[in-house]
């Protein structure tokens, strides 16, 4: 994806989401997979989460050469949020909240600031490029399992 293609991708997550919420009572939105998966709720929490600290991240490089990344554990992030209990809509509205703040320290970046790069703790370096491409990747993976879902409630 170009850069202006990824930046315009971000808050395609949060439009999804709503639609999904939308059309799904709340008792639907905390029922777990059959597997023991994440709700529809949770998995809402875990993008905003995850919005949230690649936010920072972006933030991070744009003040710090080649930081290093915190590391972080979804699951753990997901048990303690008690996604379960948030309305969706609260959730949802703060991660359009999030996806603007990546959009817009994405919108001013010139060629240089998409090269520059932070360190991660298994990954190694990554760009804010790599950063952008998979945030979208992700979100992607996870509204499109949503919607798989759907399809069986």
């Amino acid at each position: 994806m170009t850069h202006d293609e990824l930046i315009a991708a971000i808050p395609k997550t949060t439009r999804a989401l709503d639609q999904i919420a939308d059309r799904l009572s709340d008792e639907q939105l905390r029922q777990r997979r059959n597997d023991g998966h994440w709700s529809f709720k949770e998995v809402i929490g875990h993008l905003r989460d995850v919005a949230a600290i690649y936010s920072e991240r972006i933030q991070l490089i744009g003040q710090v050469a080649s930081p290093p990344f915190a590391p972080f554990d979804p699951e753990k992030l997901v048990a303690a949020g008690g996604y379960n209990s948030l309305p969706a809509e609260q959730m949802t509205a703060e991660l359009a909240g999030l996806e603007c703040s990546i959009t817009q320290l994405l919108s001013g970046l010139d060629e240089a600031g998409w090269r520059r790069s932070g360190v991660h703790p298994t990954r190694g370096p990554l760009t804010i490029e790599q950063l952008a491409s998979s945030y979208v990747d992700h979100a992607n993976d996870h509204v499109d399992d949503l919607w798989e879902r759907i399809g069986s409630c």
